[in-house]
């Protein structure tokens, strides 16, 4: 497909990961950029579509040292069921695979201190451009040999009172707000609930992000084994100690 849009343009390397049947990202060598990571998204609709231009939209006006480079993009096959952007190839892993390394599931303190002030500077900077990342965890925060930066802004919006900033195809339907969607463990009490989500919602989700990566689990629901039991203690249960740090 991506030789079908620009005429070899794109040499795919290897497959990177993705959700099955749904998304990929591959590793690729682009005849203009060099290494990229392209990341291709199924669109069954228009719908789907639009979140994907969304995504890339939201990645070039959060353009930031802590925020994955969108290089090129969007761009479409042929028949318009799959969509393609050309993302900055980051390949130091992410939170998750580095924690894998150790039988602990942690990492180190001042490891975990630098990469919370890289990721905290790359989300003051979309929050100044009203965005709300509402999927923050471990997987969609990567290192990239000399830092860290947030990636996957796939169900990211704007905020309201910069919703004008950009066009109605770029906004998420209000009724979207407000349904439960993101990572359970990662979800803030908002996301759970009838409330719309905003700012605050990514920085609850950056605290589990701290205290999983410090502790070696979830500070909420971590024996929990299905969506509901992780919610419960979400909206119920206390703040467990943060004891042996």
């Amino acid at each position: 497909e991506l030789d079908n849009i620009n005429d070899g343009r794109w040499t795919v390397i290897k497959y990177l990961g993705g959700r099955k049947g749904k998304s990929a990202v591959v590793l690729a060598t682009d005849t203009r950029l060099g290494q990229v990571a392209m990341k291709a998204v199924v669109c069954r609709d228009a719908s789907s579509r639009r979140r994907f231009e969304r995504e890339i939209v939201f990645l070039k006006r959060a353009a930031h040292p802590n925020v994955v480079s969108c290089l090129d993009g969007p761009f479409g096959s042929e028949d318009g069921t799959l969509m393609f952007g050309a993302l900055q190839m980051l390949g130091g892993g992410s939170l998750h695979q580095m924690r894998a390394h150790d039988e602990t599931g942690r990492l180190g303190e001042l490891l975990v201190i630098q990469m919370a002030v890289d990721v905290l500077r790359g989300l003051k900077f979309a929050h100044s451009k009203g965005i709300v990342h509402r999927d923050l965890k471990c997987d969609n925060i990567m290192s990239s040999g000399g830092g860290f930066k947030i990636v996957d802004f796939g169900i990211a919006h704007m905020q309201d009172a910069h919703r004008h900033d950009v066009s109605d195809t770029m906004l998420t339907s209000t009724a979207a707000l407000v349904a439960p969607i993101g990572t359970p463990h990662y979800m803030s009490p908002e996301q759970y609930g009838p409330k719309a989500v905003g700012f605050p919602t990514d920085i609850w989700s950056m605290g589990i992000i701290l205290y999983r990566n410090l502790m070696g689990e979830y500070p909420f629901g971590a024996q929990a084994g299905s969506y509901f039991e992780i919610s419960a203690e979400v909206l119920r249960a206390e703040l467990p100690p943060m004891t042996g740090v």
